[in-house]
């Protein structure tokens, strides 16, 4: 029986803290317990904000804001029998301003970033990395996203729109239908 890992990004705390601004990894017991992994931190040299896991390959992904004016990245890693995050080669890939939320969708096979900048950055993604897909969805100047969502059955995606204080309302990307299905 394989084991279930669990990650953690550390945001907070200061600079002296072991575990500042750090990626960790725990192995997850039927019971719920959370026990530490040995020689499983990451360094996050840049802000991490999100970590999400593909559903169907064992990759994962974390969303870092870089706060400069070139947008922000996302870090790539394969996830070893282990649970180690181990980087992919380039380790990096950018996404527009500010990115604040990766939705992958079901079938492993697409990510959706939603930025502050008012677009949605879109990839494919081959052995695990992810590969910008062009154009960016640009949103009008009065939606602003901080989330992305994907049915169950990846057939479409939403963005929240919080500028208008509208959960409920979304955006289909209708150019990725097809795609997705």
């Amino acid at each position: 029986m394989s084991k279930t890992y669990a990650y953690v990004i550390a945001l907070s705390g200061d600079e002296s803290d072991n575990f500042f601004n750090k990626t960790l990894t725990y192995t997850l017991s039927d019971n719920g317990k959370l026990t530490p992994t040995n020689n499983a931190i990451i360094n996050n040299d840049i802000n991490a904000t999100v970590m999400v896991t593909n559903p169907k390959l064992p990759y994962a992904y974390i969303v870092n804001d870089d706060g400069g004016a070139d947008g922000g990245s996302i870090a790539m890693y394969s996830i070893s029998e282990s649970g180690n995050l181990i980087p992919l080669d380039p380790l990096l890939v950018r996404t527009g301003f500010k990115p604040y939320s990766l939705a992958i969708s079901a079938n492993g096979n697409y990510g959706y970033v939603a930025n502050d900048d008012s677009t949605i950055s879109m990839y494919s993604i081959v052995n695990g990395a992810l590969l910008p897909l062009t154009p960016e969805s640009a949103l009008s100047e009065s939606f602003d996203s901080s989330m992305v969502i994907i049915t169950p059955n990846s057939k479409y995606a939403y963005a929240n729109n919080f500028l208008n204080k509208l959960l409920s309302r979304c955006i289909i990307f209708r150019p990725m239908v097809r795609s997705l299905q």
